[in-house]
């Protein structure tokens, strides 16, 4: 199964790169590869158990269900619906605080192509195509609280 995964450091304090990271509504500001995202089933919130339905600006949909959440730190989700070519797609971000004002940002993916005759083939595409978007969304995210201003400093949860 392929792993793959992506750092950054961004110059935030912890909670509020957190809180950014996780907010649907500001994060189709900040992230490249986001066109929509809709919270399924009255889920408000990234929470255990919540349902999003993610639809990339490439137009690949996926719905994904949290199944680990521990704020400030680490959020896990896997796929539950979306393209085909997947047997299971796990995404998790990991956040942690250098020093009051640095947070260091990873994101990881493993996933595992549903026709196994065809993986020597299509996962070293996938591994590229995934691994630049998850660098693109990264640098979306430091920008999105460096440049843009996302987030209430200090320390704020998102305005």
């Amino acid at each position: 199964m392929p792993a793959l995964g992506s750092i950054m450091l961004i110059n935030a304090p912890l909670e509020a790169v957190f809180d950014l990271a996780q907010d649907y509504n500001l994060r189709l500001k900040w992230d490249p590869a986001l066109k929509e995202a809709q919270f399924l089933d009255g889920a408000t919130e990234v929470a255990l158990g919540a349902r999003v339905r993610l639809r990339a600006r490439a137009g690949i949909t996926m719905t994904v269900e949290y199944f680990g959440v521990r704020r400030p730190f680490v959020v896990a989700a896997k796929m539950v619906r979306g393209p085909r070519v997947f047997r299971q797609f796990v995404s998790n971000w990991h956040f942690r605080s250098v020093d009051a004002e640095t947070t260091e940002v990873t994101f990881k993916c493993v996933f595992e192509t549903r026709w196994l005759w065809m993986s020597k083939r299509i996962d070293p595409l996938l591994f590229s195509m995934i691994s630049r978007d998850n660098r693109k969304r990264l640098a979306g995210l430091k920008r999105g609280v460096e440049e843009l201003g996302l987030i209430d400093r200090p320390g704020g949860r998102p305005s």
